[in-house]
This record gives C-alpha cells, structure tokens and sequence, in this order.
C-alpha cells in the first residue's frame, strides 16, 4: 500500500520508528522516508511529532494477541489519526467512528488514501479516538484499579512458585 501511495501522492512522506524493513525501505522513494531511530522512554513521544496519520499494523498471530494496543494511544496522543488491523486494534478502535480499520493492501491503500485526502475526516476521527483515550483510560479513572491489578499479579507469582 506504501507504494502505491508513494506514487499517488508525491508530497506525502512516511515516517518508521525502530527498525526500516528492506520491503518498506524498497517501497518509498529513499528521500520520503524517515527513520525514527529507538529512543528511551522519555524521548520516545519526541518521536510521533509531526504525523498525521498513525499505521498500527500486526498479524494475525497468537504472540501479537499478546501484546497491548497502547501503539494507536500513543499515536492519538501525540496528534495522529490511526488506521488499524483488526489484530489486537479492534477493540480499542470502532471502524469509521474513531479510526480506520484495514486488514488486507487494498484496504490500507484505501483507509490512508480516505486519511490524505480529507483532512477533516482526520481531525474528525482523531477527536474521537482522543475522546475515547480520556473517558477510558485517564490516569484518573483507572487508578482505583491499580492495587486490584499488583495483587492478582502477585497471587498468580506466589501460587507458580508454590506450585
């Protein structure tokens, strides 16, 4: 989908933190990539500057079920609109209502080209994923939770270890 858009649009640029895989470097002209290298943790959001919109993208695979959605949190935060795969994002993300849901190329190629293209469909969705982030997972909303979630971990290291 990179590619296709590279060439539709030859004023967008693209944007990978952490590794630049040899497909995606292959994909886009050399000069509209950018690199983001790996940061600490409190430079990190440094590195979401400046994008429009946020591509949060795993397979279909038991270890990425595994992991947290907190990639489209971080690109809402830091002023982005997302588009998603269903993996592990469909629950943090309602298709068309505050983000874009894409599995296969052509519906990337279509949900980014929707994003470029409308530029208030962007801020549209962006506010309500941000919406969502607040009313959901504010800091203080959940911190009642917090001490509930340290014991049940701690129960379940204390009962394998005694196992």
């Amino acid at each position: 989908a990179w590619h296709n858009l590279a060439i539709r649009y030859p004023d967008v640029h693209f944007a990978v933190q952490g590794f630049l895989t040899e497909q995606l470097a292959d994909a886009v002209p050399a000069d509209r990539i950018r690199l983001i290298p790996w940061m600490s943790v409190a430079d990190y959001p440094r590195g979401m500057r400046g994008m429009d919109i946020g591509c949060a993208s795993v397979a279909p695979n038991h270890f990425n079920r595994c992991k947290t959605p907190i990639k489209a949190w971080e690109y809402t935060l830091a002023g982005a609109t997302v588009v998603v795969s269903p993996t592990l994002y469909e629950q943090v993300v309602t298709d068309e209502q505050d983000g874009l849901i894409a599995e296969s190329a052509a519906q990337w190629e279509c949900a980014l080209s929707r994003l470029i293209e409308a530029p208030d469909l962007r801020r549209r969705l962006w506010r309500a994923q941000r919406r969502r982030i607040a009313e959901h997972h504010a800091l203080e909303r959940t911190v009642e939770q917090w001490p509930r979630a340290w014991s049940q971990i701690l129960e379940q290291c204390q009962s394998r270890v005694a196992a």
